[in-house]
C-alpha cells in the first residue's frame, strides 16, 4: 500500500472500507464503515474538527456525502446512514458510531484511523434484517478517541 502522501501526491484516491458482522440484535446485523482520504495534499494544522452528524438512505460513492438527507428513515429501509465531516485527524485516532433504540444499543462501529484525515467524510451505517418499527426513540452517538461528539435523533415511520 502507498504511504498517503505517495497517494496524495499523484492524485489518487484511497478509499478504505472496512466490513463487520454484528449480532448484538436480530434486527440490525450487517454493519458496515468507511472514509474516503481525498486528493487534498497537506499537514494536519490544528486540532480535530467535526460537523454535526448527518442522517442519510444515500451517499456519493466518491466522496462519502450524503445525497439524501433524512431525520425519518421508512420501516423498509435497506442501509442506514450515519456521516460526519471530519477535519485534521490524526492517524491511529477511533471513531465509534453507537446506534440506540431507546436506551437500548442496537449496534456500535468502530473505525480505526490508518492514515492522517485532512478534510473527509467518516460515516457508519447499519442494514436491518427486517422492517424496523415505527417509532420516534432512535439516536444515533458519534465518539472520536471515546469522546461523544455528535448525537443525532431520528425516527421510523411507516410509508
Amino acid at each position: 500500500m502507498p504511504h498517503k502522501r505517495d497517494a496524495v501526491s499523484y492524485g489518487r484516491s484511497m478509499r478504505l472500507s472496512f466490513f463487520a458482522v454484528s449480532l448484538l440484535s436480530s434486527l440490525f446485523v450487517a454493519c458496515s464503515f468507511s472514509f474516503s482520504v481525498g486528493d487534498v495534499p497537506g499537514e494536519i494544522y490544528g486540532d480535530p474538527e467535526f460537523d454535526d452528524v448527518v442522517l442519510a438512505t444515500e451517499l456519493d460513492d466518491t466522496s462519502k456525502e450524503p445525497t439524501t438527507v433524512v431525520t425519518a428513515f421508512p420501516t423498509d429501509v435497506k442501509e442506514m446512514f450515519a456521516a460526519i465531516k471530519a477535519k485534521n485527524v490524526p492517524a491511529a485516532s477511533e471513531f465509534r458510531f453507537r446506534w440506540l433504540e431507546g436506551n437500548q444499543q442496537v449496534a456500535s462501529l468502530r473505525i480505526d484511523v490508518p492514515v492522517d484525515l485532512l478534510d473527509n467524510w467518516v460515516y457508519g451505517s447499519i442494514e436491518p434484517t427486517e422492517d424496523v418499527p415505527v417509532g420516534d426513540d432512535y439516536t444515533v452517538e458519534v465518539f472520536f478517541n471515546d469522546e461523544l461528539i455528535s448525537t443525532a435523533s431520528f425516527s421510523v415511520v411507516s410509508r
